[in-house]
């Protein structure tokens, strides 16, 4: 399994002071035009900053960086200054693109995990499709590992059956995306896809099934969470069982797109645990390939906790204070010092 985009310490460090640089001076180009009439005021000097500090992430790799700081570039284009959510997912990024390069410091593997809902903010601002959770990733998906197939004896597929697994799977679905993600709703949307999955046959026709009951039972064993984009990965399986209900010639010709098979195999690769989670990450060669979903929620709070620069400027701050301290003490100690007899 390669390892996840892998990142030179060195690199980073030479051109990190410059970075800050060119973010710092684009934050304060930003800054002064909201300040002032959004109409008067050229953005082009922030941009060209921005386009700057690009082509510096993506000259040492960091493309994860440098996707954020391209889309921030293009949304101050295309969006007027007085849009409120563009002016918050503006804020939001160069604080986080900050904050991001103080956070690789030291490290040898970037985490563009933690990029991803701000990459995605921007994104949708521009009218662009959301990039799916494993778009960084570096899984390899080999092209032969299906679905095993099923045990014999397998039961008669009717249309009845499949309407009824399909109303359980999207009650359950319901409440996934009215923010109920209790045992309850995920394991009747596991029990729908397992019953599918034993209908498709196994093999390339199952696939979808297959992946999707190894996601649900992550989220059973609360070893995934339950968000915005992942509800819409769920989503997908009421399209398969409609094409499955009105397609019945096709069911076992019925191929799984790269995309979302690479979509439901890295959310199983972030699991550790569970029957169905083993058996894919053995079989397709995944096993810790991506972080799990705890170890995300600790790494969030070190990027969103204190930047080098506010440190030092925190330092700076108490150094002066402590002097200051310090001669107040030695102009009182001089003022009630006994004064010698006459």
């Amino acid at each position: 399994m390669p390892p996840r985009l892998l990142l030179n310490p060195a690199s980073l460090n030479l051109v990190r002071p410059e970075l800050a640089r060119l973010i710092r001076q684009a934050q304060t180009e930003f800054d002064s035009a909201v300040q002032q009439d959004p109409g008067a005021h050229d953005l082009g000097p922030c941009r060209e900053m921005l386009a700057q500090a690009d082509g510096v992430l993506r000259m040492i790799e960091l493309g994860d960086a440098a996707l954020l700081t391209r889309e921030l570039g293009e949304l101050l284009k295309a969006l007027p200054l007085d849009n409120p959510r563009a002016m918050e997912a503006i804020t939001r990024a160069f604080f986080v693109l900050a904050r991001y390069l103080d956070y690789l410091g030291g490290r040898r593997q970037a985490a563009p995990e933690l990029l991803l809902e701000h990459i995605n903010a921007l994104r949708g601002l521009l009218g662009r499709d959301a990039l799916g959770e494993a778009s960084f990733s570096q899984l390899v998906i080999l092209p032969d590992r299906h679905c095993p197939p099923p045990a014999a004896g397998g039961e008669e597929v009717t249309d009845a059956l499949l309407r009824r697994l399909r109303h359980h799977y999207q009650v359950g679905l319901i409440g996934v995306i009215k923010g109920r993600s209790d045992p309850v709703h995920l394991r009747l949307m596991q029990r729908a896809a397992e019953r599918m999955c034993r209908l498709s046959g196994g093999g390339a026709a199952a696939d979808f099934w297959w992946l999707l009951t190894g996601v649900l039972e992550g989220m059973v064993l609360g070893q995934l969470r339950s968000n915005p984009a992942r509800a819409r990965l769920l989503s997908r399986a009421d399209r398969q069982f409609r094409d499955f209900l009105q397609k019945p010639d096709t069911r076992a010709s019925a191929r799984l797109g790269d995309d979302l098979r690479g979509e439901l195999l890295y959310l199983v690769a972030k699991c550790r645990d569970g029957k169905r989670i083993r058996e894919i990450q053995s079989l397709c060669e995944v096993v810790d390939a991506a972080p799990p979903d705890q170890q995300l929620v600790e790494e969030r709070k070190l990027l969103m906790g204190t930047s080098v620069d506010s440190i030092d400027s925190m330092v700076r701050l108490l150094k002066g204070d402590m002097h200051r301290i310090k001669d107040e003490l030695e102009q009182a100690a001089s003022a009630t010092e006994p004064r010698p007899a006459t």
